[in-house]
């Protein structure tokens, strides 16, 4: 069987995510996201791992092949690294393949991750391009990557969350297509028990 995998905070999770995992599935068997506690190169996240969890699992719920794995946000450390990830991945299936789904915004940053030489040994990454970017810049790199090009949505979590912190009642609205309605609901109610 062929596995991909995405990690991240997914704070919060949006319909780029969900559109990275469709599009995903034409090339694998199973799609896992797998929520981290706290991203290595970032101080704290909005939303709690709780609320990340549930507004994954509405997100994923009517996507058939779509798993959410919380070995990172089981985890005892505070911060995981995508090595001891993608380990607890190959123990778990040890009979298929395991590829790492990167964003073209996260790929740039490879180098500075603990062990990359040794992930891209482990696994074979797959880098989903972003609207609007040059992937032909990352093609020409000898790392054999497989591209996969996302759905043409341009959204990212801290936008979401910027509109959703927003005092300006046409910002906080302007994040709903950004999300599915299961989420943005729940951000809604989420947002009123704040006050």
């Amino acid at each position: 069987m062929k596995i991909f995998f995405l990690g991240g905070t997914f704070d919060p999770p949006h319909l780029g995510h969900l559109g990275i995992s469709k599009v995903c599935l034409n090339h694998c068997d199973k799609f896992i996201f797998i929520p981290s506690k706290q991203n290595p190169f970032k101080n704290s996240s909005y939303f709690s791992c709780l609320d990340r969890v549930e507004m994954l699992k509405m997100m994923t719920s009517k996507v058939p092949n779509v798993e959410i794995d919380l070995f990172e946000i089981n985890s005892r450390s505070r911060v995981n690294y995508s090595i001891d990830t993608i380990k607890y991945l190959k123990d778990k299936y040890p009979h298929d393949s395991i590829h790492m789904v990167l964003g073209q915004d996260i790929i740039g940053s490879r180098y500075d991750w603990k062990d990359w030489p040794k992930i891209k040994r482990m696994v074979d990454i797959v880098c989903v391009s972003r609207p609007g970017s040059n992937s032909h810049s990352l093609k020409i790199e000898k790392e054999p990557f497989l591209f996969i090009d996302s759905l043409d949505l341009d959204v990212s979590s801290s936008l979401i969350r910027e509109k959703f912190l927003s005092a300006d009642s046409d910002q906080f609205l302007s994040m709903q297509p950004m999300l599915d309605d299961d989420v943005f609901k729940y951000m809604v109610d989420n947002k009123k028990c704040q006050h």
